[in-house]
C-alpha cells in the first residue's frame, strides 16, 4: 500500500453511523461488489434485490459499469439502512461486503505522480467539519503509512487518475497544478489575515493565471485591492433564489445534529433566506472568532481538490466553485440565523458551510452561469484616490 496524503485533523475521523450519507441518493454497486452481496445475504433477502435497479453502460452499449439499487420511502433510503442509522450490511456481514463507495465516503483517494495517494474528504460531512473545526491553528498535511485495517488504508484502497485540471482556459501538468496548489495552501496558513483577505488573494492569483499567467509564476500576493473581489463575491452571496437555498437546506437536514433546524417554522424559511445587502452585519465574516476556522476550512477545499457530482459520474476539477460556495454558506448563515433567531455561532457557521456544499455538489451549475474566474484584472490598477475602495463585507 503506498503513502497516503491527507490532512491531519481526517487521520482521527470516524463515521457518526447514523446513516445520514445513506438516503436521497441511490448507493452505486460495481457489477463484481454486487455479486459478493448476493452470495452472502440469505435467500429471502435477495429476491427482488434489483427490482428497480437502474444500470450505468459504457459507450460502447455492451459493458456494464455499475448498478444503482432501488430506494425506499418518500426520504430515498437505502434498503439496508435500519432505523437509528446503522447499516444492516456492516451489522450482519462485515465491511468486507459492502461496495467500495460506502466503505471510502466521505473520501475519495487519487494516484500522484510520485507513487502515494492522495486522500480527500467531502465537507458535505459532518464529522469531516467536525475535524476541522477541533482547533484553530493552520492545516497540516501528513503523509502515513497506516496499517492495512485502519480506515485511512479501506479508503485509499481503488485510487483513480486525477482528471485534467484547467484555470480558466489554461491547461495544467499535474506537477504545476500541484506547485500551485502548494502556494495557495501556505498562503492559508497566515494567521495574520482574514480568511476573506486570503480568499480575495487566492482568487486574484487564480484569475492571473486563467488569463495566461505562466504558472511557474504563480504566487499569492501579500496585499490585494478588495475590490473587484468585494463585488464579486457579494454577487455570489445574492446570486441564489431563497426558495432554491430552502429546498436543499430541507435535504441536508438529514446531516445536521447539532443546530435545531426543527425548531424553525419551514413556512418561513425561503423568507428567511432572501439575499439582504447587511448579511455581514449578523455573519461578521471577519470577525476573529471565524477566522481559524474559515482559513483550515479553505485550505482544506484547495487541498481538495477533485470531486464527484450527485447529477453526474464524472469526476470534475472544483476549485471554480470554492469562493461561490463560501459565499452560499455567508447566505445560508444569515437567513437560519434570523429563521431560529439565535448568533452565527460556530456550529450555524459549521452546518451552513455543509450546506453550501451539498447544495454546490448537488445543484450542479454550469460555469457560465457563474462568476467562476470572473475577475477582470487590470494591468495597471489606479493608484490614489481612483483607488477602489475598500467596504468589507
Amino acid at each position: 500500500m503506498p503513502r497516503i496524503l491527507v490532512p491531519e485533523p481526517m487521520t482521527r475521523f470516524k463515521c457518526n453511523e447514523r446513516g445520514c450519507c445513506c438516503q436521497e441518493w441511490r448507493i452505486e454497486f460495481q457489477p463484481e461488489e454486487l455479486l459478493v452481496l448476493q452470495r452472502a445475504l440469505p435467500p429471502e433477502q435477495r429476491r427482488g434485490l434489483l427490482r428497480r435497479a437502474r444500470a450505468w453502460i459504457a459507450e460502447d452499449g455492451e459493458t456494464l459499469e455499475g448498478i444503482e439499487l432501488a430506494t425506499e420511502g418518500p426520504d430515498c433510503r437505502c434498503r439496508f439502512l435500519e432505523e437509528g442509522g446503522r447499516c444492516a450490511i456492516h451489522a450482519q456481514h462485515g465491511p468486507e461486503v459492502l461496495p467500495h463507495l460506502c466503505v471510502r465516503y466521505p473520501g475519495f483517494s487519487f494516484l500522484r505522480e510520485d507513487g502515494e495517494v492522495e486522500l480527500h474528504f467531502d465537507t458535505v460531512c459532518p464529522e469531516v467539519l467536525a475535524r476541522l473545526a477541533e482547533s484553530d491553528a493552520p492545516l497540516d498535511l501528513v503523509s502515513v503509512d497506516p496499517p492495512a485495517d485502519h480506515h485511512l488504508s479501506a479508503r485509499a484502497r481503488e485510487p483513480v487518475t486525477a482528471p485534467p485540471v484547467s484555470v480558466g482556459e489554461q491547461a495544467l501538468e499535474t506537477s504545476e497544478f500541484e506547485g500551485c496548489r502548494d502556494r495557495i495552501l501556505e498562503a492559508l496558513r497566515d494567521q495574520d489575515r482574514d480568511a476573506l483577505e486570503l480568499l480575495a488573494a487566492v482568487s486574484h492569483a487564480l484569475a492571473r493565471l486563467g488569463q495566461g499567467e505562466p504558472p511557474t509564476e504563480f504566487h499569492v500576493e501579500r496585499e490585494v485591492p478588495w475590490q473587484p473581489f468585494g463585488a464579486w463575491f457579494d454577487d455570489c452571496v445574492s446570486a441564489h433564489d431563497g426558495r432554491i437555498l430552502g429546498r436543499y437546506l430541507k435535504l441536508y437536514a438529514r446531516f445536521v445534529f447539532d443546530v435545531p433546524l426543527a425548531s424553525g417554522d419551514p413556512e418561513t424559511l425561503d423568507a428567511a433566506l432572501a439575499y439582504r445587502a447587511d448579511w455581514a452585519d449578523r455573519v461578521a465574516p471577519r470577525a476573529a472568532e471565524h477566522q481559524g476556522l474559515l482559513r483550515r476550512y479553505l485550505a482544506h477545499r484547495y487541498f481538495a481538490a477533485y470531486g464527484f457530482y450527485r447529477t453526474s459520474r464524472d469526476l470534475a476539477f472544483n476549485y471554480g466553485s470554492a469562493a461561490h460556495t463560501l459565499a452560499v454558506a455567508f447566505r445560508l448563515a444569515d437567513g437560519i440565523s434570523r429563521w431560529l433567531d439565535r448568533p452565527v455561532d460556530r456550529p450555524l457557521l459549521l452546518m451552513s458551510i455543509g450546506a453550501a456544499e451539498y447544495f454546490s455538489r448537488a445543484l450542479r451549475i454550469d460555469r457560465q452561469a457563474m462568476p467562476w474566474f470572473g475577475l477582470e484584472l487590470d494591468p495597471a490598477p489606479p493608484q490614489g484616490e481612483d483607488a477602489p475602495g475598500r467596504s468589507d463585507p
